[in-house]
């Protein structure tokens, strides 16, 4: 008998360990947070930090900034200022430029970059833990027929570029696609807004935080003016409908800094696995006496 409980005590918990290595591998995940913020200019370093600190408190892996108002002159103060990768898009000194900033910390493999409007949209397909995401940031213009011809660059692009993996478009669009919700009135422009809504409905792509909010009025930009104020929620994510399911939490945050808040969505990542399931014991080891005496 002395022989055989270690042996089934043994056998036992083995058993059991495998089972919990088993279910942690599957439930474990990773939070990629993305968020958007047109920061009105970011030439100025005190400007920067405040930025930085919003990153910072917000958590954020993937950052889309519109209104960086870089260009190659001060190019080398923003890799200065951001300790990971980033992606610019020059605009001018006083206007437009996008960037698409990631964390030190984010395991991130940049696949390839594509400016298809200098300053204003900026593509980037990359792999984040193995798990391959097209970022597209865009700031669209004020003037709807530009925004129409921006909208429809952006469908050139993406259809030539390879559909797998996870779409996420995000910025200042500009327009809103339903006015009676995300709007304080009538769409300026609605022949930019319908060519948008053609967009997203061709890469069946999906506004997370409106699905997750289907009534509530949040604006992401405010206007004093003398006939009172306006309002709209023009900063938007959207993320491929495909990994709606993988999508946490959607928030609109006001930042002291700038007209415009902050959008951030949370995307859950199962741990990639980097190698075999399985994992092979040699049951020899179970008659091993010296073996099975140590545990």
């Amino acid at each position: 008998m002395m022989m055989i409980m270690p042996h089934r005590v043994f056998s036992f918990s083995l058993v059991s360990l495998w089972f919990l290595l088993l279910f942690l591998s599957l439930f474990y995940m990773e939070v990629l947070r993305v968020g958007a913020l047109n920061i009105n200019g970011g030439r100025d370093r005190n400007k920067r930090a405040w930025v930085l600190e919003v990153i910072k408190q917000k958590r954020l892996n993937v950052v889309f900034l519109q209104e960086t108002h870089s260009d190659e002159a001060n190019e080398v103060d923003w890799g200065m200022w951001w300790e990971g990768q980033h992606i610019l898009s020059h605009g001018t000194n006083f206007s437009a430029g996008v960037a698409i900033l990631f964390s030190s910390g984010l395991g991130v493999t940049v696949v390839s970059t594509t400016e298809i409007v200098k300053g204003r949209v900026l593509l980037v397909k990359v792999d984040v833990m193995g798990f391959l995401f097209v970022f597209l940031n865009v700031y669209a213009p004020n003037e709807g027929t530009e925004r129409i011809a921006i909208f429809d660059k952006i469908k050139e692009t993406l259809r030539q570029c390879d559909q797998e993996g996870c779409m996420v478009l995000g910025g200042d669009w500009n327009c809103t696609v339903d006015f009676t919700v995300d709007r304080t009135a009538e769409e300026p422009h609605l022949r930019s807004a319908t060519c948008l809504s053609g967009l997203l409905t061709e890469f069946e792509l999906s506004d997370v935080w409106r699905v997750r909010n289907a009534k509530v009025r949040q604006y992401t930009w405010l206007k004093v003016n003398e006939g009172g104020v306006s309002a709209a929620r023009l900063d938007r994510l959207y993320v491929s409908e495909l990994y709606c399911s993988r999508v946490g939490r959607c928030d609109i945050t006001p930042v002291g800094f700038s007209d415009h808040h902050i959008v951030t969505v949370d995307i859950h990542l199962s741990c990639p696995r980097r190698s075999s399931p399985y994992w092979y014991f040699n049951v020899k080891l179970l008659h091993d006496v010296m073996f099975w005496e140590k545990w």
